[in-house]
This record gives C-alpha cells, structure tokens and sequence, in this order.
C-alpha cells in the first residue's frame, strides 16, 4: 500500500468538500500506476491524482533551519544574520566562509559584508557578495553571542502581474514532467468521466514567479489559459496556502474558491 502523507491527504479531504463528494482511497493493495482516490460523481466515477511540488533546494534546508541549536557559528561576542538571495546555498560552504568574513568585518568595524571596502574584501567575503548573501550584525532580540540566523528567500515577492507572461507560465508549469506523470495517471484509469488534478504547491514550488506568488496570496487575479480539448484532467486544483484554492474546468474555466472548514 502506498503511504498518503498528511497534506496531501488534506487536499483529497478539500476536493471531497468542495466537489460535494466522498473520495475513497485508490492507489493500494499493490495496484500499479493507479490513482490516488476515485468517487462515485452524480455523471459516473471520478479519479483523482493528488501531488506536492516543492524546490528540492529549500525543502533541503526546512529541516537545517528548524533543529535546535544554531545553524551557522562563529567567534563573534554578537550575533549575526545571513540571509540568502536563493536556496542553493549550501550549509556547509557557509560554515566555511562566513566565520572569517565576520572575523574581518568586526576587525574594520563594519556591520554588514557588503559596506566593506573593495580593497579589504578576501575570496570569501567577495564569494558571499557575488552570491547576493547579505551577512550583517544582528542586533534584534533573537540576536545570540556566536551565532548566526539564515533566512531564506521571501516566499512572495512584489510582481506584477502580467497577464501574458502569467498564462505563459501556467501553460508551461502544466506541461511539466512532474505534472505529466500525474496526467498520465489520471488518463489511463477506466471508465472515469471526471478525472482532477490536484496540485499543493509548497515554498518555490513551481519555480515561476508570478504563479507561485499568485497561489500563496491568492489576489483574486485568475489565468485566461484554457488547456487543449485533449488535456487530461477535466478539473485542475491549485493551491498554495491552503484556505485558498485555484480550479478549472473545461466548462467554466479559472476562478477562485474558498476552503472553509467550518471550525
């Protein structure tokens, strides 16, 4: 049987609730290349195929930054913050560099890697620059002697949202691999008249900007792409957050839909 993990569980639950249907678990008892859940529609059954996409590269550090203890030190009697300019980063080149470039900061009396002058940068601090990390002295209240916060990149970002360059992403992100092996899934099971994607879209999830902001902030802004008439999926489900929900289908196109729960 395959495992279904927790929030994408969630997802088959908020379909099941919107749709006004019960899902029943599918891809179990060794079945091969099935669905995740079919339900008995008022027009016949469906099928549906419920899936995450996240950036490999943060959800590496999600478990980095949330252990206990710090995540980066140094010999620094003040604490220190790191924030990175994208997730590819990793920790271990950062525990190598950073230490000196604060050694050398402290030392010139300069309270952030990039007001160092040209002429006293060493590798690491020009390294750390040129890979847009911006390392400067700490003085919130989080601020501990020797240690050194991360932060990732801003979830959303401020865009605008232009409407061509937003189809043109929707297009491109359902034509994906990843999303193909779902669509393939969902073509190849019998008999289904409806058959849903569902798509949980996790921190930089689809690697195209005004998407993945649209589907964590939900503006209300909706795509004008339809898919081809030989699409898969009669119904797609896009969400980033959860309370909000982005559908389409072949008859009323792209909108919004809330995911109240009642509690």
């Amino acid at each position: 049987m395959t495992p279904q993990r927790d929030d994408e569980q969630a997802l088959a639950e908020m379909v099941g609730r919107l749709h006004d249907v019960a899902l029943n678990l599918h891809d179990c008892d060794g079945r091969q290349a099935a669905v995740d859940y079919v339900f008995d529609g008022p027009d016949g059954e469906g099928a549906v195929e419920v899936t995450t996409v996240r950036d490999p590269d943060a959800a590496a550090w999600s478990p980095i930054l949330h252990a206990p203890g710090p995540t980066l030190t140094s010999r620094s009697s003040i604490g220190w913050l790191l924030r990175l300019s994208d997730s590819q980063t990793k920790q271990r080149v950062l525990q190598q560099r950073v230490p000196d470039v604060i050694a050398l900061c402290e030392s010139l009396g300069v309270d952030r890697v990039a007001d160092l002058p040209p002429d006293a940068r060493t590798t690491d601090a020009d390294w750390l620059i040129d890979h847009g990390v911006d390392l400067m002295a700490d003085h919130s209240t989080l601020s501990r002697p020797g240690e050194v916060r991360i932060q990732q990149p801003p979830v959303s970002r401020a865009v605008t949202f232009d409407a061509e360059v937003l189809d043109h992403q929707v297009a491109t992100f359902l034509a994906e691999e990843r999303i193909s092996r779902k669509l393939v899934k969902l073509a190849a099971h019998p008999g289904a008249t409806e058959r849903h994607l569902v798509v949980y879209v996790d921190l930089y999830g689809t690697g195209h900007e005004l998407l993945d902001t649209l589907l964590l902030t939900s503006p209300g802004v909706t795509p004008t792409y339809q898919p081809p008439a030989d699409f898969p999926a009669t119904h797609v489900w896009l969400t980033g957050n959860s309370y909000s929900v982005l559908t389409w289908d072949h008859a009323t196109g792209w909108a919004w839909r809330q995911n109240v729960t009642g509690t």
